[in-house]
């Protein structure tokens, strides 16, 4: 009867499959059970004795970055609202120059706007939050979200932070607790 193949053996660490004769890991650098380089450590064969520990998602800036885009999207926001708030007799004059009469309730909606705004910016925050503490995935896609809306006094430069920020949560999705 021809000898048992050898064993498959992978790494104890992160579970990549390990040529024979290797002393690392080629993977995360752990050395190698009985390679003399490391103590003895069981190792996983294919034969079902055990399983090899789970690979750690790795940290990267990606939450941290998207943070700072998302804190930067909901300021913002308020700008934006904070802008619309204090030029809102321009904008209802304007708006009667354009329609060529008074609009009714026209400061009204203005200032609605501008807590709408504020409120976009706040949800925003809260997303940069969640993303800087790796923590709450959905309120930190809920922030992206938000930020979308944010707009901005120049351009959408709210928008496009927000935009940004929400695909690089997105992309680290595997970094936040559950």
């Amino acid at each position: 009867m021809p000898d048992d193949p050898a064993p498959i053996n992978f790494c104890v660490h992160c579970g990549e499959y390990l040529r024979p004769g290797v002393t690392y890991c080629p993977k995360c650098g752990t050395p190698v059970a009985g390679s003399g380089v490391a103590a003895q450590q069981p190792s996983y064969g294919h034969y079902g004795y055990g399983q090899p520990n789970k690979l750690q998602p790795v940290q990267t800036k990606k939450p941290f970055y998207a943070g700072i885009l998302l804190l930067l999207a909901g300021m913002s926001g308020f700008a934006t609202a904070l802008s619309v708030y204090l030029d809102r007799d321009a904008i209802v004059a304007e708006a009667e120059v354009i329609y060529g009469q008074a609009i009714p309730g026209a400061e009204g909606i203005i200032i609605a706007l501008a807590v709408a705004w504020v409120i976009i910016g706040v949800m925003t925050i809260i997303g940069a939050y969640a993303a800087f503490q790796r923590k709450w995935l959905a309120l930190a896609v809920i922030g992206g979200v938000m930020g979308l809306f944010s707009g901005g006094i120049i351009f959408l430069e709210g928008s496009l932070m927000a935009l940004v920020a929400l695909v690089l949560i997105l992309m680290s999705r595997s970094e936040f607790k559950r």
